[in-house]
């Protein structure tokens, strides 16, 4: 004896297979099958946010009513509010940058675009309180630039020019070990082919 749920499926077979007979060209036409979907779905998100006032300065006592999350267009409610850091401990969040630029032969074709990727990276991201550059070839030359003077480390990354090896490595792992003990974010931004070609260090000096 079949249930209620058999004799529903039993039901949905036949229909199936009459739509099949009753049109045998659409049928030729599209043999594939629909791709699978599988659907999932997330209870919780987490968000980091960093606010700061128009002089740069990180903005204190925010409550979750200050802000806005929206999914779809439509208002979601803020389940856990907390702070990422405790007052006074603010130097956590600032940002130390790290830009290394490749100008060996092998990138004389690219240095261009690079430049101008690197400008365009810079424009687009908060002022960072310490910038280092690092040009390199057979050498590495190191320069340091603050927040205030971005148009000078523009005109250097313009006027760098291109030829010799490729010191990748030496080149990574001195501006590693000129940030490690610092307490800001750290991020480091390279423009490379990738092809080391000079350096006295290998890749796993500089993964230790």
């Amino acid at each position: 004896m079949w249930d209620r749920t058999t004799r529903s499926a039993a039901v949905a077979v036949l229909v199936l297979a009459a739509g099949v007979g009753s049109g045998p060209s659409l049928a030729a036409e599209d043999h594939r099958a629909p791709a699978p979907v599988f659907p999932t779905r997330l209870e919780e998100v987490h968000l980091t946010v960093v606010v700061r006032d128009n002089t740069g300065r990180l903005v204190p006592d925010l409550k979750p009513e200050d802000f806005l999350v929206l999914e779809n267009g439509r208002p979601q409610k803020v389940q856990l509010f907390g702070r990422a850091v405790e007052p006074g401990q603010e130097d956590a969040l600032s940002l130390d940058l790290g830009l290394l630029m490749d100008t060996s032969a092998s990138m004389l074709q690219e240095l261009k675009l690079s430049q101008e990727a690197a400008v365009r990276f810079l424009e687009s991201i908060p002022r960072a309180r310490d910038l280092v550059t690092i040009f390199f070839d057979n050498d590495i030359r190191i320069s340091r630039y603050n927040s205030e003077n971005q148009q000078g480390l523009f005109e250097r990354i313009a006027d760098a020019k291109g030829g010799g090896d490729t010191a990748l490595y030496d080149a990574v792992s001195v501006y590693l070990s000129r940030v490690e003990d610092g307490s800001g974010r750290k991020i480091l931004v390279l423009f490379t082919d990738g092809e080391d070609t000079r350096s006295a260090l290998g890749l796993g000096d500089v993964l230790q």
